[in-house]
């Protein structure tokens, strides 16, 4: 169950290019900067912004509410009633509430972070367009550390400039992961294997299944900030407390296991050395 404000009838999402999700869990003092950064794209198509607070209990739902009323034709946004993360529903409820996208493209932002690049949306789109066997966009970030305040600057596949990336390069990550508010992908991925989005953490996954079903192409030009450690994400918990450790790692093993078949053994080596 769940309140929704805006107008997501199928009418509204005719001739939009872009959904772009975002999820928050008591990200008040975030939330503003993630809006802030979707709503600042210079884009020439169409783009729909869709929010899903999953039962906050700070004011991210006020906030929110303030921009749906001011960007009322451009952005939905939906309150779980319950929090469903907690109720094992990993993809963030947003298949619970029917929250499926509906356009050809779909980018993500969680909600503690933003995009900082006004043109980031018409740069993947321009590049997708015109490279119809990429199912993936993603680029670099800056990552802030929200214990120490510092700014560090990601580049997860040590190159310059752009390159498309091998699978196995995307199945080690050895220099740390692409930041989720970096993706951009098609919305046929969706439609694949259900394997993909039944794991412990989606965009993992969501990468390798990109992968496999066409090219993911990374570009190193800094378009958004990754917060680490923020209050109440993952990474904190993890921090905190081994469990989640645990239960993450086990749930990509898992995975990974499942993959390797998937892939007809073709990444035997990497995958085996992952994990």
């Amino acid at each position: 169950e769940s309140v929704c404000l805006g107008d997501a009838s199928e009418q509204a999402y005719e001739g939009v290019e872009v959904q772009v999700m975002v999820t928050c869990y008591n990200y008040g003092k975030y939330i503003s900067d993630c809006l802030d950064g979707l709503f600042m794209q210079k884009c020439n198509f169409p783009f729909k912004v869709v929010v899903f607070d999953d039962a906050s209990k700070d004011d991210s739902w006020k906030v929110i509410q303030t921009y749906q009323k001011k960007y009322c034709d451009r952005m939905i946004a939906f309150r779980a009633v319950e929090n469903t993360y907690q109720n094992g529903e990993t993809n963030g409820g947003l298949i619970e509430v029917g929250l499926l996208p509906r356009t050809k493209y779909i980018a993500f932002c969680e909600g503690d972070d933003y995009w900082t690049d006004e043109n980031k949306l018409q740069i993947q789109v321009d590049y997708m367009e015109n490279h119809p066997d990429c199912t993936m966009y993603i680029h670099n970030a800056l990552w802030l550390d929200c214990e120490t305040k510092r700014y560090t600057v990601g580049n997860p596949f040590m190159v310059n400039g752009e390159t498309d990336v091998t699978i196995e390069e995307l199945i080690m990550q050895k220099y740390g992961h692409p930041p989720t508010a970096s993706f951009l992908y098609r919305r046929i991925l969706l439609l694949k294997d259900v394997f993909f989005f039944r794991v412990s953490v989606g965009d993992y996954p969501l990468l390798l299944c990109a992968a496999a079903h066409g090219t993911v192409h990374y570009n190193n030009c800094v378009m958004s900030v990754y917060r680490w450690k923020s209050k109440g994400s993952y990474t904190q918990k993890a921090s905190d407390d081994n469990n989640v450790c645990y239960y993450f790692f086990m749930g990509i093993i898992d995975f990974l296991i499942k993959y390797n078949r998937y892939t007809k053994y073709k990444f035997q080596k990497s995958i085996v050395h992952k994990i």
